[in-house]
């Protein structure tokens, strides 16, 4: 960014939801690499925060469609916005970058711009799904969405792994589960918050996918488009592979797997404000004063009365307009 006016979140997507992508493109003089997954900017969710990644990279020919894919998806967020200096900061970066621009065929990298998440994976599953695995920190409060899951993908056998800090309704989570055919509940020991978000399909005959990235198992992340109503915007990766790559994801994280009975679900509880959306304004940059202040440029016209902004670390907040 350019100094002195840092690039702020963009507006909630049209649906309402959160916007909730995780996706980093580090470009170099000669290359460039794009990861695309479930951490956040932070500490934790760059550093320890037990997420999942997947990494483009220009020097494979193979990745170029993803990368295009990216540059399409972010090039209608910018549009979007209809703000001149992101649009200029975009465009000079495109420029920058000519393997941004060609055709994004086969490209592995998805949105629910326009279709559902749970849609793209069910069109490229197996025709009969032995195992179906699943791990996620958030489910929506009846676990609603993983039943669209198992309805969809009728699995054999459904593995679930869970990690500490969990939120999700218990009661209703063994209720979906006791309409599975086979369930094998696996806790992560010892407990650690696991922030990664991926289902996994293996069939009958061994072809097997993978969906990664951002979406948590709930309407907003995995069922909606982020242009209906209550809909997240997101970004994941399907890819194919072997059963053996799609059990490694899930049992390669370093912790070990407790199995637990259903009845284990009854203590857990839905943090209601887990994924809370909304916001009395949105920032769309900030600049330094030359009296020190911190000059903001909202998108609502009005500020409500005594909004205070906050930051991590600071004793105290700030009184917007003061």
């Amino acid at each position: 960014h350019r100094r002195g006016r840092p690039k702020v979140p963009p507006d909630d997507p049209p649906g309402g939801g959160a916007f909730h992508p995780k996706t980093y493109l580090f470009v170099r003089s000669d290359q460039a690499t794009l990861a695309v997954g479930s951490g956040n900017l932070t500490r934790s969710g760059i550093d320890d925060g037990r997420e999942t990644f997947t990494r483009f990279n220009t020097e494979r020919e193979a990745d170029l469609s993803s990368m295009r894919a990216w540059g399409q998806w972010m090039s209608g967020l910018v549009q979007l916005q209809g703000d001149e200096l992101l649009t200029e900061r975009w465009v000079a970066l495109r420029d920058a970058c000519p393997w941004l621009l060609g055709a994004a065929d086969g490209a592995s990298l998805v949105t629910n711009a326009v279709r559902p998440l749970l849609d793209q994976f069910v069109a490229h599953l197996p025709q009969v799904v032995a195992e179906l695995h699943v791990t996620a920190p958030f489910f929506d409060r009846e676990a609603a969405a993983l039943g669209r899951l198992l309805a969809a993908c009728s699995p054999r056998k459904l593995f679930l792994y869970l990690g500490a800090g969990i939120s999700v309704h218990g009661p209703s989570l063994a209720a979906v589960l006791r309409k599975a055919e086979d369930v094998r509940l696996c806790r992560f020991d010892p407990a650690r918050f696991v922030h990664a978000k991926m289902v996994g399909a293996i069939g009958i005959d061994g072809s097997s996918l993978l969906l990664s990235g951002s979406a948590n198992v709930s309407h907003a992340a995995l069922t909606l488009s982020q242009d209906q109503a209550g809909g997240n915007c997101e970004v994941g990766v399907i890819r194919p592979g072997s059963a053996e790559q799609v059990r490694d994801a899930f049992c390669g994280s370093g912790l070990s797997l407790v199995d637990e009975p259903l009845e284990w679900l009854e203590q857990l509880e839905l943090d209601d404000d887990h994924q809370g959306t909304t916001r009395p304004f949105v920032l769309r940059s900030a600049r330094w004063h030359e009296d020190g202040r911190v000059v903001l440029d909202c998108a609502t016209e009005q500020l409500p009365a005594a909004t205070t902004l906050r930051w991590q670390g600071a004793p105290a907040g700030a009184v917007l307009g003061a």
